[in-house]
């Protein structure tokens, strides 16, 4: 089936009657959406780590402008409070929606063990698959990320117990039954990447966390976040790193901490529509396109303008 006769039919099942120049921005929007920003393979940040791009999105696996090891720490690990609770407890336990390079779960043990040696570690870490090479790590986690690397997917050793899971998070995330302190959400871009940051996959994340636990990304979109306060979780802005959006923290004991304008944006912006995908198995355009249709009902184009915005007459 052509790309918009799927739109003209998740259009009329969800009973919304687009006109054609609002096809067409649906269309001309998913078109972008599916097309990489960038290309390439080997990428380096601006503090000279190398990274690598990601030949279906388009997009690096880390911050470009905030470095690898500062976007670690300050959009994962030290929001998620598993380091003040690696101070008290004797075990800890960190799920990980993304592999990536691994640079990130190596960081944590790094950080983790710093505070105290002698903690338990449980790693679970989710990933599709794995990229065919592994750039050099950062100097200070390059013991940690060494040990990750040559014992994947699982070891037992050191007072860590880590799988890697290669496999659909989708398909995954119901047969975990272990609860978590910390969560790191990984992946690229909501719109990118939408089959990891819709509300049924998030919803099946929360279900992971402990009473206490935390939830950390580096994204601060508007889908996501309205996903995670109608799941019920306390939705938190963390300062930004590397540019001018912040991240974003959630759980369900801590205190909700957004601005004015924060709160204002998911209370009308067309934008703040969480990502669907009911049945956990849509593929990316089809989860694309029912967002879309639903955000071109509710308004389209940021700043919320009517629905003439596209082009469309009122008439």
């Amino acid at each position: 089936m052509e790309i918009k006769d799927l739109i003209i039919s998740r259009a009329k099942e969800l009973k919304i009657d687009l006109k054609p120049c609002e096809i067409d921005w649906v269309y001309n929007n998913l078109l972008g959406l599916l097309t990489p920003t960038m290309r390439g393979r080997i990428i380096k940040t601006a503090f000279g780590e190398t990274t690598l791009l990601h030949p279906l999105y388009g997009e690096p696996y880390h911050s470009l402008t905030a470095g690898i090891i500062s976007e670690c720490d300050n959009k994962f690990i030290i929001p998620s409070e598993i380091l003040q609770k690696a101070k008290a407890r004797k075990e800890l336990s960190i799920l990980e929606i993304g592999f990536g390079l691994g640079f990130c779960l190596a960081r944590a043990i790094n950080l983790i063990r710093s505070v105290n040696p002698s903690v338990e570690l449980k790693l679970i870490s989710i990933d599709i698959e794995l990229p065919s090479i592994f750039p050099p790590s950062p100097p200070m986690i390059s013991k940690e990320h060494s040990k990750i690397i040559s014992l994947i997917p699982r070891f037992l050793k050191d007072g860590i117990d880590f799988s890697l899971i290669l496999e659909d998070a989708r398909r995954v995330l119901s047969k975990i039954e272990l609860e978590f302190d910390a969560v790191f959400h990984h992946g690229f871009s909501p719109l990118r990447n939408p089959e990891l940051w819709t509300k049924d996959i998030l919803s099946l994340i929360a279900k992971r966390l402990k009473p206490d636990g935390v939830w950390t990304s580096f994204t601060s979109s508007l889908a996501v976040r309205k996903a995670l306060l109608e799941i019920g979780l306390s939705v938190q802005s963390v300062s930004s790193v590397g540019r001018k959006s912040p991240s974003t923290k959630a759980g369900f004991g801590i205190p909700q901490i957004l601005s004015p304008l924060e709160l204002e944006r998911l209370q009308r912006s067309s934008f703040a529509t969480p990502l669907k995908d009911p049945e956990l198995r849509w593929q990316r355009e089809e989860i694309l396109i029912d967002y879309l249709i639903r955000v071109m009902a509710q308004g389209g184009l940021e700043p919320p303008t009517p629905r003439f915005s596209a082009g469309c007459s009122t008439n």
